[in-house]
């Protein structure tokens, strides 16, 4: 057999059990208070403050399987990307693979967000 496709095979299976786990979480610290990071090995799903988290595992709508991460390398570029944008004195440009959850409102939401230049503002 191929051993590109093996291992390719194998990245697969890691991948289905890493999602069999669930995602991870990491608290942050910044400037305006702390936020929690919600990823995998390859997306950022959420990025809420502290207190909306704590509100949202007190009424059960957050999923508690989430496994606490300070050393993962997703958890690492998280921490680094949010520091360099609250340290940057310009416009940020994240790099973060981004996988927003919700209904397709809030997806929608979402994309439209993602287009508000820095240093503005916008209402819908």
């Amino acid at each position: 057999m191929d051993g590109g496709y093996m291992l390719n095979k194998e990245v697969e299976k890691r991948k289905a059990q890493k999602s069999a786990q669930g995602v991870e979480y990491k608290t942050i610290t910044t400037p305006t208070g702390q936020l929690i990071a919600i990823f995998d090995e390859h997306y950022l799903y959420q990025l809420l403050w502290k207190e909306e988290w704590k509100k949202r595992v007190s009424k059960n709508e957050q999923k508690l399987e989430y496994v606490e991460s300070d050393a993962s390398k997703m958890a690492e570029y998280i921490t680094k990307e949010i520091n360099d944008y609250f340290q940057s004195k310009h416009s940020y440009q994240f790099s973060l693979q981004i996988k927003p959850r919700g209904t397709e409102f809030q997806k929608k939401v979402w994309r439209e967000v993602q287009k508000i230049e820095y240093g503005t503002t916008a209402a819908y």
